[in-house]
């Protein structure tokens, strides 16, 4: 469901996650972190990227990322 609160004629109908693509009035922004696997099959953080995304409470559960304060 990849940002399918986009229509296709005109702006989001509102706020929306800059993971999924959905409306939510509780995003809060967060830097996303990027995983990889060590020789052992782990993961751990690779790379924290810079920039200040707005993501929803689904996104900030299931993914990886750190909070970015306003």
């Amino acid at each position: 469901m990849y940002r399918s609160a986009v229509p296709k004629n005109g702006p989001p109908p509102g706020a929306t996650c800059e993971s999924c693509g959905g409306v939510d009035d509780a995003l809060e922004p967060v830097h996303r972190v990027y995983l990889e696997a060590d020789e052992d099959g782990n993961l751990r953080p690779a790379r924290t990227m810079p920039e200040v995304e707005r993501w929803c409470p689904v996104c900030r559960a299931q993914y990886p990322h750190e909070p970015a304060g306003d």
